[in-house]
Order: C-alpha cells, then structure tokens, then sequence
C-alpha cells in the first residue's frame, strides 16, 4: 500500500518532488499526473485524482490537524464518502485515512461533476459578460520566423525531405503550409517517413527539414503533443553564446511558421485516430535511449562523461576528485560523488544543471544523481535537474 505524507508532499514540490520521478519505482508513478492547486483542499482533490489515474486504488494519506478547518474537513468526508471505502485514524497530531477506491463509484462521481459542471456553464452564458479589462491577452508574433530563430535555424544540421519519396498510400497524411505540401507516412503509430516539396523559401525549407528530424520515428501523440515546443526550443537554444531563455515557451512566439506546423501535426494526428479508429490514451511515450549508447561497453561510457566532467573541472578549477563518477544505472541514470569544495561551489551557481545540458549532447536521455560526497557528509539532491545541494 503507498503512504504519503500530505505536508511533505506539498511542502517539497517546489524543491525535490523530481527526484522521485527519474525513471524508477512504480509507487512514485502517481507523481507524473499531480499538481497541487491553489489551496491545501483542492491539492488533496488532484493528489486522489492522480493516483487514480496512475491505477492506485487502495493507500494511506496523512496530514497534520491543523492543515484543514472543520468545513473542509465535512467537504473530504462527503467527498470520499461518495467514491470510496475509507476509515479515519487519529493519532497524536496526524490523521490517517485508509483508502480504497471504488472504480465505479469514483466513474460515476466524475460523470456526475461533468454534468453539473456543464450545466453551471450554460446558466451562466447568458448572466455574465467578460469585460475587456478582464481578458488574457497572448502574446502571438506577426512574423512568419522572428529574426532570433532565422538566425539559429540555418546553424543546424539537418537530413533533406525536399521531394523525398514515399510509396505507401494507404498510411500517408497530408499537410499544407504556404501552398507548400508535406507528407507524414505513419505505421504502427509511429512517423517512418516524411517529405516536402518546399523548393523556393529558404527559410521554410529549413525549417521542415528541422521539424521533420524532431518528428521521425515519434509516436504520432507524441509528435502532435510536443513537436513544435521541441523545434522552438531546439532552435532557441543553438545559439549558446546569446542570452536564451531556458523552459517552454509557446509556439506562437516563434512565428506564425510554428502555429502553422502546430496546427497541421495536430490535424494529421485527428485523422489518423478516426481513420484507424484508435483511442488514444495518457501520452507516455517518452524519449528512449539511443541504441548506440546502449550497446556501448560500461567502460567507454564512464570514459565519456569522464571528458565532460573533466571540462566541468578545468572551467571552475576544481580537484579531479571533486567529482567523480560512481555507476551508470539503467543506461541512463549518472550516479556521482562530489566533495566539499564541489559542495560549496553549487551553492553559489547550478553546476549540475550545466553538467547535465552538456551530457544531454553524448546522450539526450542521461540524468544526473548525487549520492553521499567523499568525505561521507550527507547531501540530498532536490529539484532535479534545477539541483541545489542543501545541508
């Protein structure tokens, strides 16, 4: 049965809940579906609805007496009342609550909420007007590649789709972009194949081929959900000597170049569901390590990220023992020690973060982990990759 500490877990998101999301134990799987809200009930709400959808049905919550007043309290009885069997356990300052989903009445109850949610919706269409004042306004570029991006694209390499052949019919998907045609073959889900007839714009011809490297051999879901924010990034950050902003930004500040892949990726995805009549599910299709990273000698891997360590060393005058590598698990997992002086250094600037942007470039999927430093003082990694090495 999972136990989780409901004030822990709120009080860590911010700083270490990643650590328990890097690719192991199937308890923390209920972590990759949950966000907190904006008070400690209605994270309670999302905490129960990410592990019903991560499949958990029977664990243990508990919190401090304090963290809800009574009328939150009734809110959480009635609430579990309706989708569950529970029992309350009090003990000292903490309250337990044993709980085991019924999936049907847990269906039922979501059904339900849908229903009065849409009905709420249609009562108040007529009663409320949205004031100017009170509208989100988005920031969209007008031009079709803002100059930033046109500068990087052309920098990278890419593999040519100008008039590439595909012979299937049955699987291929159309798109069009400036009365340009490009064609997605699909089979088994999966993009095999891409082409573009996109000879006289430079510029667009650039950037398919970039957006077709991105694409290839992607689940299609994969490719509709995150294709355009992985091209604007990839081509945000080509350039390192420039200021970039790092996280995801949205398409539609590229250009209108990128809302208009968005919008074709998406289009080509809805056909091909009805066309095959697949329901899709939870994206989970992540990116896998490369083939030949996982047939490379243990040895030659340590050798590797020994060089970009070595980097890491001489740009920050470190000792070679201030970081070391300990294993690699999983193919992908990074274990390192690191001493005092490493210590000390992180505390000022993120040099984790930078070490795994640079090991990213051996292997897209590596990841760093930090045990117990040399001198066998006790560090614990939070927040990865946006680590900070606390006492």
């Amino acid at each position: 049965m999972i136990i989780i500490d409901f004030n822990d877990l709120l009080d860590n998101y911010n700083t270490n809940l990643l650590d328990n999301l890097r690719g192991f134990g199937s308890n923390e799987e209920y972590l990759k579906f949950y966000v907190p809200g904006t008070s400690s009930i209605k994270s309670f709400f999302n905490l129960i609805d990410a592990l019903v959808e991560a499949h958990k049905f029977e664990f243990l919550i508990f919190y401090e007496k304090n963290l809800f007043n009574q009328s939150e309290v009734d809110e959480i009885n009635i609430f579990l009342g309706e989708i569950s069997l529970n029992k309350k356990i009090l003990k000292d300052e903490s309250i337990m609550l044993e709980i085991k989903i019924d999936k049907k009445l847990h269906q039922n109850f979501i059904e339900n909420k849908k229903i009065k949610i849409k009905k709420a919706n249609l009562n108040k269409t007529n009663q409320n007007k949205i004031k100017f004042k009170d509208k989100i306004i988005v920031f969209k570029s007008k031009k079709k590649i803002e100059q930033p991006y046109l500068n990087n694209m052309h920098k990278i390499k890419t593999n040519d789709y100008l008039l590439k052949t595909i012979d299937e019919k049955k699987n291929i998907f159309f798109g069009k972009i400036e009365g340009f045609q490009i064609k997605f073959l699909i089979e088994n889900r999966i993009i095999t194949k891409a082409s573009h007839d996109c000879k006289n714009n430079k510029d667009l011809r650039k950037l398919l081929d970039i957006f077709f490297d991105i694409c290839s051999n992607k689940n299609i879901q994969e490719a509709a959900d995150h294709s355009t924010i992985y091209l604007e990034e990839k081509i945000r950050l080509e350039n390192n000597n420039q200021l970039i902003k790092l996280g995801i930004i949205l398409p539609s500040h590229a250009g209108t170049y990128f809302d208009s892949l968005n919008f074709i990726i998406k289009q080509i995805f809805y056909e091909y569901s009805k066309k095959n009549a697949i329901k899709f599910e939870i994206n989970k299709n992540y990116t896998k390590k490369s083939y030949q990273w996982i047939n490379l000698n243990e040895n030659l891997k340590i050798k590797k990220i020994e060089l970009i360590l070595k980097q890491i060393i001489e740009k920050y005058n470190l000792n070679n023992q201030s970081i070391v590598v300990q294993s690699i698990d999983n193919n992908f997992k990074v274990n390192l020690e690191v001493d005092k002086d490493f210590k000390i250094l992180q505390k000022k600037k993120n040099i984790l973060l930078e070490l795994e942007i640079k090991l990213k470039k051996l292997e897209e999927t590596l990841e760093v982990f930090v045990g117990e430093v040399l001198d066998k003082n006790k560090l614990r990694l939070k927040n990865s990759p946006q680590t900070k090495l606390l006492n």
